[in-house]
């Protein structure tokens, strides 16, 4: 794995991604390669996808942004100047919550990817962006934002099953640290107990559950307006029931739902990379997300043609982005989370649907595994080997991973 020691000697226009150990950093790698940027990676963690990337120019070691926020800003304005970088790009929910607020350490000659700071906390506020889609006429399913001590008084009064999800991706724990936490299915109230036991005081968003369809909208937009964008239908999910893409293919453009996504952008005034998400009920559309970062499943917009993160790269650099069509019917496949899909359909009456996901497909893109990569698999295997021993490979997983880990 090269680190900052290993850097060339000659100096060209780099940019430093502020990644994470999941495989969105390692699809941003590779779209900045490709679009003829140098990236160079920000981590606070060893051994994840990105590092083992041969298109990663160089690794450099930072603070982790959720326990050193302060250290962690400092530390990528004096990377970013060490590597001559021309830009710097947030693409973690934290690094842009972090960078946002400690934005006068990085140097003003070096271009920032990131919008005002009221736009970043809006962004990642899950309150305020059902406002702002409500605003956009999109529907959204019934939810009630409240506090783990009301949960814990009122978990007999709620029907089930329902959906729960904190506020924001990452939630403060007792011990000064932060933890993500997923939306999950909630069968029972003594299983909504048992979450909630160790749980972060919140808020919490409470939300009913519905058999549907996941879907989204992934794109770059710039200074409030929508620059490109890729639809998407989830084809499979993982985990189960609330999960997110393990499988997808991208779909020919929804007219009505792209303009509604374009003047929710509008109002939050972003800027960067983004994927908005929908569920499908019958006939009904209902947003249920938003996320201002690189996304699990972006590797599949680049597949289909419009290489989302050099797009946003030129924009932060001044330049003009190249941007493409996209073609529908190109599919996603993220390896490990889709073989439990599969596993999953096949052991509870799905049979059919799991077997036919066994069939491999034409234009299908992996999350992780690439001919013309291959290293970021010995990631996978460490992972894999982790979480069958960890004592064996002398790993210890600290927190939780995040969706499509």
């Amino acid at each position: 794995m090269p680190v900052m020691n290993d850097l060339p000697c000659k100096r060209m226009a780099a940019v430093l991604l502020c990644g994470d150990e999941f495989h969105a950093t390692l699809a941003g790698v590779r779209g900045l390669h490709a679009g003829g940027h140098i990236p160079y990676v920000a981590l606070s963690t060893r051994r994840t996808y990105a590092s083992y990337s041969r298109y990663t120019a160089a690794t450099v070691e930072v603070p982790d942004p959720d326990l050193d926020p302060v250290a962690y800003a400092k530390a990528i304005g004096e990377a970013a100047v060490k590597i001559g970088a021309g830009a710097i790009l947030p693409g973690t929910e934290s690094s842009l919550v972090v960078l946002s607020r400690n934005s006068t350490a990085i140097p003003t000659n070096i271009a920032i990817g990131i919008p005002s700071l009221s736009t970043v906390m809006a962004a990642v506020d899950k309150t305020s962006v059902v406002e702002f889609a409500e605003r956009a006429g999109l529907q959204t399913p019934p939810s009630r934002t409240t506090t783990r001590e009301d949960l814990l008084l009122e978990a007999s009064r709620f029907d089930y099953p329902l959906i729960l999800k904190p506020l924001r991706s990452k939630l403060p724990t007792g011990e000064g640290t932060m933890r993500y936490f997923q939306a999950r299915r909630i069968e029972t109230p003594e299983q909504l107990l048992r979450v909630l036991t160790d749980a972060p005081h919140g808020p919490w968003v409470v939300q009913p559950y519905f058999q549907a369809e996941l879907s989204a909208i992934g794109g770059v937009a710039w200074r409030g307006t929508l620059v490109c964008a890729v639809h998407q239908v989830a084809q499979r999910i993982w985990p189960p029931y609330a999960g997110y893409s393990s499988y997808a293919k991208t779909v020919t453009p929804d007219e009505s739902l792209e303009e509604a996504a374009r003047y929710l952008l509008a109002q939050v005034e972003w800027s960067g990379v983004f994927q908005i998400q929908f569920i499908r009920v019958q006939r009904d559309c209902f947003f249920i997300d938003f996320n201002p970062r690189l996304y699990g499943s972006i590797a599949l917009a680049m597949a289909a043609g419009r290489n989302l993160p050099a797009i946003w790269a030129d924009l932060v650099l001044g330049r003009e982005p190249k941007v493409s069509s996209y073609r529908p019917g190109v599919r996603y496949r993220l390896e490990h989370n889709d073989a439990r899909a599969i596993a999953w359909l096949l052991t509870t009456g799905a049979a059919g649907a799991g077997l036919r996901g066994l069939v491999p497909r034409r234009n299908t893109v992996h999350g992780i595994f690439s001919l013309g990569d291959p290293g970021p698999l010995r990631t996978w295997l460490f992972k894999a080997a982790a979480r069958a021993s960890p004592r064996l490979v002398g790993l210890r997983r600290t927190a939780p991973g995040r969706p499509g880990s």
